[in-house]
């Protein structure tokens, strides 16, 4: 994870020249943290075996609930949106148990662009988003980029940072848009996530993805989010790169290697 560039690239408009690198902390992980680790992981383990049960408890009602003959058109959309939410929280619970019984990553051939619209639609229906009238925009300058990915995971990547730069502005009362953008690096795809919100704290910048730091722990915040951010875009082989913007709120730039890319003209639109 980096505070700072590692090269010259920079998106017009909307990544400019980054500031210089912020000095690393030193290795977050010493014994204790080791220890806190071994004990969150049980009791993960159990919490998730006993949410996934409840998970389908719930969305087996859901289901009944569904084909109530009283609901209006609306009303319909909604519990899909419900249920479509509820069917994440089931196969993220479902991949995580899996990994802690030895399951690995599934990679195939997927497209970033499809994880992005998805991620986007998605965090749309947030009710922040509707009531505070703050704009998500996208502008993709590859339309077809194939990577060799675990869609899932990738997608609870961008979902995690997308969400991160929605609770900035949000709970700052500051700032009214985030833009998601992709632009092609020759092997490379770089995602670029920026909000106009109030930005990092400086003394923050060198803790954030370290285990269990977190500005948000009286508002629920784990400390855990990027962090595993961060290993979910390693594992892709890629990088993830996060700094202010020069003209106010916070970019996350994410680095993956391409399959191949096909160059079209950029698209821009609003949600």
């Amino acid at each position: 994870m980096h505070e700072g560039p590692v090269d010259s690239f920079s998106l017009e408009g909307l990544l400019p020249e980054r500031p210089a690198p912020v000095p690393e902390a030193p290795h977050p992980l010493g014994n204790r943290d080791l220890l806190a680790f071994i004990q969150l992981g049980q009791n993960c383990a159990s919490t998730i075996h006993d949410l996934n049960n409840s998970l389908m408890v719930v969305m087996g009602y859901l289901g009944l609930l569904q084909h109530s003959s009283s609901l209006t058109q609306e009303q319909q959309k909604d519990l899909s949106t419900i249920y479509e939410i509820l069917s994440d929280c089931r196969r993220m619970t479902d991949r995580t148990l899996g990994m802690i019984h030895g399951e690995g990553m599934r990679f195939e051939r997927v497209s970033i662009l499809e994880i992005l619209d998805r991620v986007i639609g998605k965090t749309g229906q947030r009710a922040e988003i509707r009531s505070k009238g703050i704009r998500i925009e996208r502008e993709y300058d590859v339309r077809a980029a194939a990577l060799e990915a675990d869609a899932f995971q990738l997608e609870r990547a961008i979902s995690n940072l997308m969400n991160n730069a929605l609770n900035a502005i949000c709970e700052s009362g500051k700032g009214d848009s985030l833009q998601v953008s992709t632009v092609s690096l020759a092997d490379k795809i770089q995602i670029g996530i920026r909000d106009n919100g109030p930005g990092i704290p400086t003394e923050i910048l060198p803790l954030m993805g370290q285990p269990f730091f977190t500005s948000r722990r009286s508002r629920g915040g784990s400390g855990l989010g990027l962090l595993i951010v961060d290993q979910i875009v390693k594992s892709h082989g890629g990088r993830l790169e996060f700094y202010n913007h020069p003209q106010g709120g916070a970019v996350f730039l994410v680095t993956l290697p391409l399959l191949e890319g096909k160059q079209e003209e950029p698209l821009q639109t609003e949600l």
